[in-house]
């Protein structure tokens, strides 16, 4: 029979026995009753996993849930990271996704000191920014609400004023005047207080992340705070992007009543609240910028010399970001490929004589033809 928490242990539903699991195993994934979990303490292979209580897994099953080290695809576990992809995968997504990428690294070196990262560093600190503008939002707003309340106050005082300068029968004008400011200010308290409960639903998802990211640092290995680190950062950029979006609307700005001779009027200021600083700053950290130097100036230097095979024609030449050169040899329509080292690694052949090479991205390579 289940406990309330619902967990059953892992090994005993594969022998098609219900047992109760009483500690979670965070590297397995998986349940453990007490019996099982005492033979999985003495199997060498797990001597290094991390068992918590059931209890206290369920409490965590959203963070666990952002480290999955399972490949949904093969059943097996993720143990490498393509930088090229930007995607995990196991042993059997190598030689069927993989072939050509040359930035697969395993994720256990990836991994390292993930939970000092300046990703993960980055990530929180864009939730506290984020968490941040919607105070400030909050309290624009708030103080809106109180300056529309004066502002009411003031003009009914007015309205009132210039009844006292008219005749009798512009009392019904008072009425109306009356009714109609009530009626545009309760209307503009309304919709601010519906913008303020849009705020709050986002401060609480916001707090979610924030309870997350302490969770992950204290519960979960290097690699599933790598992983989860990447989830994250895809839920922060969701929730900036609401942020953003209620910011480009009316809802945020403020809202003035105002009081003429022949009707009262609304007027719509600009929201002074500004989301984008942390996304800014972000993109600033990640562009870098180089001076212009003056080429008729520089200075050459023989680092190394590549020798070819005789009657190569080379026209163009260009290096990548991990070192390795590319060559055009145009008699022989291929692409040369060397090593940093200067060894030719592959021979790439083309339809026609190429004539150019570029360096497009980080994933990929342009080669013109004649």
């Amino acid at each position: 029979m289940a406990s309330s928490t619902g967990k059953l242990c892992g090994p005993c539903e594969a022998r098609y026995i219900t047992t109760t699991a009483v500690s979670w195993c965070m590297d397995c994934d998986d349940g453990l009753c007490s019996s099982c979990l005492e033979d999985h303490k003495v199997n060498k292979a797990n001597k290094k996993h991390q068992i918590i209580p059931v209890s206290q897994y369920v409490d965590i099953e959203l963070v666990s849930s952002l480290s999955k080290q399972e490949c949904e695809e093969h059943d097996q576990r993720l143990n490498f990271y393509c930088l090229d992809h930007c995607v995990t995968a196991c042993a059997l997504c190598v030689p069927e996704k993989h072939k050509q990428c040359f930035s697969l690294k395993p994720i256990d070196e990836l991994a390292r000191n993930a939970k000092t990262s300046a990703e993960l560093f980055d990530i929180e600190r864009g939730i506290n920014e984020l968490d941040k503008n919607v105070d400030e939002l909050e309290n624009y707003r708030q103080q809106n609400i109180d300056r529309i309340k004066d502002q009411r106050t003031t003009i009914s005082r007015e309205i009132k004023s210039y009844r006292k300068q008219i005749n009798k029968h512009l009392d019904d004008l008072e009425s109306d005047l009356l009714k109609e400011l009530e009626s545009k200010s309760d209307q503009i308290i309304s919709e601010i207080n519906l913008f303020l409960a849009k705020l709050k639903e986002m401060r609480t998802k916001l707090k979610s992340l924030g309870k997350t990211i302490h969770q992950i640092k204290e519960l979960l290995s290097d690699v599933q705070v790598f992983l989860a680190t990447k989830s994250l950062d895809e839920k922060l950029e969701e929730e900036q992007k609401s942020v953003s979006t209620l910011c480009n609307q009316n809802a945020p700005k403020e809202s003035v009543l105002e009081l003429s001779t022949e009707q009262q009027k609304v007027v719509r200021n600009p929201c002074q609240i500004k989301t984008g600083a942390w996304e800014q700053q972000r993109a600033q950290l990640n562009v870098p910028t180089t001076a212009v130097r003056d080429i008729y100036k520089a200075e050459l230097e023989l680092i190394r010399e590549i020798a070819f095979e005789d009657h190569a024609h080379i026209k163009d030449c260009v290096c990548v970001n991990d070192g390795r050169m590319l060559f055009a040899s145009s008699n022989r329509n291929t692409v040369l490929v060397y090593t940093p080292e200067g060894h030719l690694s592959k021979s790439i052949s083309v339809r026609q004589s190429p004539c150019g090479l570029a360096v497009m991205s980080f994933k990929y390579r342009g080669c013109s033809l004649l």
